[in-house]
C-alpha cells in the first residue's frame, strides 16, 4: 500500500471510528455489558444444565438473578458507606472552615509583616474577594442545583431502564447462546467481522481488567493511607483518589498534594510522611503495573495508550478513558484489515 492510500485509509477509518464512538457508544454499551455477563455466566449455566440436569429456564434465571443480586447488594452497601462518610464530611464543613480561616489569617498576617502593611489589610482584602465569589456562586448555585436535580432524576430513571434492559438481554442471550453462535458462524461476513472485532474485544477486555486491577490496588493503598492519618473519610477519599488517578491529566496528586499542604500547615508531620508514601506507592503501581498489564498484553506502546486516553478525554469526555484506547484498537484493526485486503488483491492480480 502506498503512503497516500495508507494516509487516506487512516483518515477514513478515523472518521468512521469517531462517528461510532461519538454517537453509538451509549446505545451499544448496555448490549456489550449484557453479552459480556452472558459469556461470563455461560459455563455456570452449562454446568447446571448438563451436570445437575436442571431445566433450561431455571438454569438461566438462577445464575442471572444471583449475579445481579450480588452486584446490587455490593453497590448498595458501598453506596451507604460512602454516603455516610459524605454526610459526615458535610457536617464537618464549619469546623474545617474555622480551621481554614485561622490558617488564612496567619498567612495574611505574615504577608502584612513581609510587605510592611497595616495588620489585617491582606486578610480584609481576601475576605472581600471570597465574599464576592461566594455570593456569585450562591446565586448561580440555586439555578444549577435546580437544573441538575431534574437531570439527576431523569438520569436515575434512565439507569433503571438500562439495568432492566441489560438483565433481559443477558437472560435472552444465555437462553439462545448455542443457536446464536451457530448463526453467527454461518454468517456470510463472519471472517471479516472476526478480523475487525476480535482484536477489539480481546484488547478491550484486557484494558478494562487492567484498569480495574490498578484502581483496586490504588484504592486499597489510598484508603489505608487516609486511615492511618486518622481521617474519618478514608474509604470515600481512597476511592475518589483512585478514580482520579486513572485520568492522566489529573492523577492522585490532585487530592494528595492539598492534603500534604494542609498537614504542613497543621504541623502534622506524620501525616505528611504518610501522604508522600501513598503518592509514591500510587506512582509505582501505575508505572510498573500499567505497562505490564496493558502495554505487553495489548501489543501497544504505553505512550500510544496514554495519547489515546488524552484524545479520548478531549473528544468523548470522561468515558474517553475507555473509548480512547478502544478507538485506537479499532482504528488499527481497520487499517490492518484494509492492508490485508490490498495484499490479497495484489496477489490475485499477480497470478
Amino acid at each position: 500500500m502506498s503512503k497516500r492510500k495508507k494516509a487516506i485509509t487512516i483518515l477514513g477509518a478515523g472518521i468512521i471510528v469517531y462517528i461510532l464512538f461519538r454517537f453509538l457508544f451509549f446505545t451499544v454499551f448496555p448490549l456489550v455489558i449484557a453479552v459480556a455477563v452472558g459469556k461470563f455466566l455461560e459455563p455456570v449455566i452449562a454446568f447446571l444444565q448438563k451436570k445437575c440436569r436442571l431445566p433450561k429456564l431455571f438454569s438461566v434465571v438462577l445464575p442471572v438473578v444471583i449475579f445481579f443480586s450480588v452486584v446490587a447488594i455490593a453497590i448498595y452497601f458501598l453506596s451507604v458507606l460512602l454516603c455516610n462518610q459524605l454526610l459526615e464530611l458535610i457536617r464537618s464543613i464549619p469546623s474545617y472552615q474555622k480551621m481554614f480561616t485561622g490558617q488564612l489569617s496567619s498567612l495574611c498576617s505574615w504577608c502584612d509583616n513581609l510587605f510592611f502593611m497595616e495588620d489585617g489589610t491582606a486578610f480584609q482584602c481576601v475576605c472581600e474577594q471570597l465574599g464576592k465569589w461566594c455570593n456569585t456562586m450562591t446565586q448561580k448555585g440555586i439555578a444549577i442545583v435546580t437544573v441538575r436535580l431534574w437531570q439527576c432524576i431523569k438520569w436515575f430513571i434512565f439507569c433503571l431502564g438500562i439495568i432492566g434492559i441489560i438483565i433481559i438481554v443477558t437472560s435472552m442471550f444465555v437462553m439462545h447462546y448455542d443457536e446464536m453462535r451457530e448463526k453467527y458462524h454461518a454468517c456470510l461476513f463472519y471472517e471479516d467481522i472476526e478480523k475487525l472485532l476480535r482484536p477489539l474485544t480481546k484488547v478491550g477486555f484486557a484494558y478494562f481488567k487492567a484498569q480495574v486491577i490498578i484502581i483496586a490496588i490504588v484504592s486499597v493503598i489510598c484508603t489505608v493511607g487516609f486511615y492511618y492519618t486518622r481521617s474519618h473519610y478514608a474509604l470515600l477519599l481512597g476511592i475518589l483518589t483512585s478514580v482520579l488517578d486513572a485520568f492522566p491529566i489529573l492523577g492522585c496528586g490532585i487530592l494528595l498534594f492539598p492534603a500534604i499542604l494542609l498537614a504542613v500547615f497543621k504541623k502534622a508531620w506524620f501525616s505528611v510522611v504518610i501522604y508522600l508514601l501513598v503518592w509514591g506507592a500510587c506512582q509505582c503501581v501505575r508505572q510498573f503495573l500499567e505497562p505490564k498489564l496493558i502495554g505487553e498484553k495489548l501489543g501497544i506502546s504505553p505512550f500510544y495508550i496514554l495519547l489515546s486516553v488524552y484524545f479520548g478525554l478531549e473528544f468523548f469526555g470522561v468515558v474517553g478513558v475507555i473509548t480512547g484506547p478502544a478507538a485506537l484498537v479499532l482504528l488499527r484493526s481497520i487499517v490492518n484489515y484494509v492492508e490485508e485486503l490490498e495484499k490479497v488483491s495484489s496477489q490475485k492480480d499477480y497470478f
